[in-house]
């Protein structure tokens, strides 16, 4: 027998219930390579439990951004960003060979939202221009071009068959067809699902296999009414 607390209520309203039942939209998120026009849709320097990111360097500070191409699909971003120019802007983990590639990488991303950057020793200042108090006047709604690859092990589509009209997949190892041994490569396959359990036949881990690209890199779109200058001079004109 269920014995029922018939004197408790739901704090929720009817409405507030309809709308919980209701079906939720599953993100589409991108799967096509290559160089694409992105708009910045949201940057959050937070994770899902509220808490702040963390870096294994405090001059840096991760975020991540979210991005949707022209057909609606997106695909989600890590980024660092230098929050103090402390051993000028190298990127320091314990045990690590120091590294500018955070740096670089940065550099190209501020670009492609508009920086002119003529003053390296002042970079900092547009981490609080993009993505301090001003980040949704600054930086959301931006349009970004950025090269999108896969990286490492993917099942790529390879098209359809002329005559049936089915998908075809093959497996890659990054740009080129994951080669099995010296002289084979993985066949193309009908179907994701067939090819991804012929990687997991050749003793594949699912996890190592990428389901989805990332941006590989950002690229200058070039638009001159978009660019803000970074110099000495120009410094009085950016809230920092």
């Amino acid at each position: 027998m269920i014995k029922v607390n018939l004197d408790s209520r739901c704090t929720l309203s009817s409405d507030e219930i309809e709308k919980a039942m209701a079906p939720k939209k599953q993100a589409l998120w991108i799967k096509d390579v290559g160089v694409q026009d992105l708009t910045i849709d949201s940057a959050t320097n937070l994770k899902k439990d509220g808490s702040e990111m963390v870096s294994v360097d405090p001059n840096w500070a991760p975020v991540v951004l979210t991005l949707s191409n022209t057909k609606g699909q997106k695909i989600s971003h890590y980024l660092l960003t230098p929050i103090d120019g402390k051993n000028d802007y190298a990127f320091i983990r314990p045990g690590k060979t120091p590294s500018r590639l955070p740096f670089s990488k940065f550099v190209n991303f501020v670009k492609s939202v508009g920086a002119d950057i003529q003053d390296f020793r002042k970079l900092v200042g547009l981490t609080d221009h993009y993505f301090g108090s001003c980040m949704k006047t600054n930086l959301i709604g931006k349009t970004v071009r950025a090269n999108i690859q896969y990286q490492g092990l993917h099942i790529r589509y390879m098209g359809k068959q002329e005559d049936t009209g089915a998908t075809q997949y093959q497996l890659f190892h990054w740009n080129n067809p994951y080669e099995i041994r010296e002289g084979e490569v993985a066949p193309i396959l009908t179907g994701y699902q067939a090819c991804e359990n012929h990687a997991l036949g050749l003793g594949i881990e699912k996890s190592a296999i990428q389901p989805f690209p990332k941006i590989a890199e950002f690229e200058r779109v070039g638009m001159a009414s978009n660019v803000h200058e970074v110099s000495d001079e120009s410094m009085a004109e950016l809230p920092f």
